[in-house]
């Protein structure tokens, strides 16, 4: 018998499988290769001057820790207009304490620490979430900030 209870079901991974990955995430992640460099990230300029921007920037979230990696603080800049539409409420400003569960905290937190720690990208799948009502998979990619002592990600998203 159901108790109609979600169960959320996060999944990460660094290993990306183009296979199992949807043309829009493909082409956030050939993005990120192609304008990174052996031993630097790309910035966001990079990524905004990209042929590809336009089409993806719907489902784009910018992500900063405004904190330090023993006490994040991870703030949403900016989000495109699907993305915004996903979550039902403006985002930008928006802490990530103030707009995810506990359960999403802790997959942000995951995957900034694997953003630091490989700087590669990372693809995560969510499931089940009482905040949004779609299965989604976002692919969060490091990018270089302009200040040495912040981290900046940006999430593709696809549902």
């Amino acid at each position: 018998m159901s108790t109609g209870v979600k169960m959320i079901t996060n999944w990460y991974s660094t290993n990306i499988d183009l296979n199992h990955l949807s043309q829009r995430l493909r082409i956030a992640y050939a993005l990120w290769i192609a304008e990174s460099s052996p031993g630097n990230l790309p910035s966001l300029k990079q990524i905004q001057y990209s042929a590809h921007y336009e089409e993806l920037s719907p489902y784009i979230a910018m992500i900063e820790n405004q904190g330090d990696v023993k006490l994040p603080q991870f703030v949403i800049l900016a989000a495109g207009s699907k993305v915004i539409e996903l979550f039902g409420t403006e985002l930008a400003a928006q802490k990530i304490d103030d707009v995810f569960t506990e359960t999403g905290r802790s997959l942000v937190e995951d995957v900034f620490d694997d953003l630091r720690n490989e700087r590669k990208p990372v693809h995560c799948r969510v499931s089940g979430s009482p905040i949004i009502s779609k299965d989604i998979e976002v692919m969060v990619m490091p990018l270089r900030h302009n200040n040495a002592a912040k981290e900046l990600a940006l999430a593709v998203y696809d549902f």
